[in-house]
């Protein structure tokens, strides 16, 4: 595989990780607080970003020598990278956020088993920052 179908191919799956991102936030049910919004479109613009340097990329490989073509898909690879690593920090904390609110919940009840269960959650994901 060349260099150009290579760039092609991760430019794609930096579309389909957009179009992952933004049908999830489309999905009934689904909210977010604007803290998480403003993350989320910014993760969003970057993999759009990085898709359309792995696209140029991949022209420039047609045209000009590989090794040169292929320092500038490492560096859009290492954008997309960086991108997916936010974006995974943000579900972290989405997650965590999730958990408080329902440790809230069972507080506010008075349900010690939900507190206990909740307690024990964000500890798990407190860890896994």
């Amino acid at each position: 595989m060349g260099v150009a179908a290579t760039s092609d191919e991760l430019a794609i799956a930096c579309d389909e990780l957009s179009d992952a991102i933004s049908g999830q936030r489309a999905a009934p049910g689904h909210s977010e607080t604007a803290g998480e919004a403003a993350t989320l479109d910014h993760l969003v613009a970057q993999l759009e970003d990085a898709a359309d340097g792995l696209r140029t990329a991949g022209v420039a490989a047609s045209l000009e020598s590989d090794a040169s073509a292929l320092a500038e898909i490492n560096n859009a690879t290492s954008q997309a990278k960086a991108v997916v690593a936010k974006l995974k920090a943000a579900n972290q904390m989405i997650t965590l956020a999730g958990s408080l609110l329902s440790l809230a919940a069972a507080a506010a009840a008075g349900n010690v088993g939900g507190i206990a269960t909740s307690v024990a959650a964000i500890a798990s994901e407190i860890k896994g920052l």
